[in-house]
């Protein structure tokens, strides 16, 4: 399949950031002197922007721009004194609305189907994660300012649901089903960061970064909730799970790439 220009554009950054990163990394040896606490912690956090990749109403595959937010830790070691290099761990938080992907999967299709019907669709899509994995930085010390570059190897698991609800409305008398769907995914990829740290006391600092994230997910389970009411009152709930061995491949992996802008406390001892 050839590659859509979403993602040619986020693999061309990612390359150009690499490139950066070796470049400017060896600067960083040559001319730093250690800006880095001993042992450091950092928490930060911002809005997020993501290609996420799906298959269409056409059935399809492509990809749409959604937002999210992402938040996250960082604990890291620089043991080598006068080094400007330091490795340790990270999580983050991550969580998008797809909604306007669900509704471009499923709207034309479920209102065919109930066109003859007077019902009221309505959806929901989000997706929620938790990435983790080892980390290393390194940074140039300025006095006060740290501008530093971070590279990350992602691993950790997604969850996305997505909803759509009919509801049949005349007087007194109102029936609504919702079908729930929930994929959970199993991640991996790449991080590359470039940030500044500004530090108005010796072991406390604020940063600023911009992070750009690749990341392959795999699906490893698929199930399915129905509910239906009556007048508000729930009427049924059941639940099952989907085989996926069937489905290509189209359906089962996904490569998305995000980029967020990231606002920071740095804290060492």
């Amino acid at each position: 399949m050839p590659r859509i220009p979403y993602e040619i554009f986020l693999l061309k950054g990612v390359s150009l950031m690499k490139s950066i990163c070796l470049k400017v990394g060896i600067i960083f040896i040559l001319t730093s002197s250690n800006g880095y606490a001993l042992i450091g912690g950092q928490v930060y956090g911002g809005g997020k922007s993501t290609f996420y990749e799906y298959v269409d109403k056409n059935g399809k595959q492509t990809m749409k721009q959604v937002g999210g937010t992402e938040y996250g830790l960082s604990v890291h070691a620089d043991p080598i004194p006068l080094v400007p290099f330091s490795f340790g761990l990270f999580a983050r938080k991550n969580a998008l609305d797809i909604k306007p992907i669900v509704e471009d999967s499923l709207a034309d299709a479920v209102a065919t189907n109930t066109q003859s019907l007077p019902v009221t669709w309505s959806y929901t899509g989000s997706v929620d994660g938790i990435i983790y994995g080892p980390e290393v930085m390194a940074w140039l010390n300025l006095k006060s300012w740290l501008p530093y570059l971070r590279a990350s190897y992602i691993l950790g698991k997604y969850t996305e649901k997505y909803s759509a609800e009919g509801t049949i409305n005349i007087p007194n008398f109102a029936v609504s089903s919702t079908t729930t769907f929930k994929n959970e995914y199993d991640a991996s990829g790449f991080g590359i960061g470039i940030g500044c740290q500004y530090r108005p006391w010796k072991l406390i600092g604020f940063t600023l970064e911009y992070s750009i994230l690749t990341e392959d997910l795999k699906l490893k389970k698929m199930s399915r909730q129905t509910q239906t009411a009556l007048n508000g009152a729930n009427q049924t709930d059941t639940s099952e799970d989907i085989d996926i061995s069937g489905l290509n491949d189209d359906y089962k992996k996904k490569k998305n790439g995000s980029t967020a802008l990231l606002f920071g406390i740095n804290v060492g001892i």
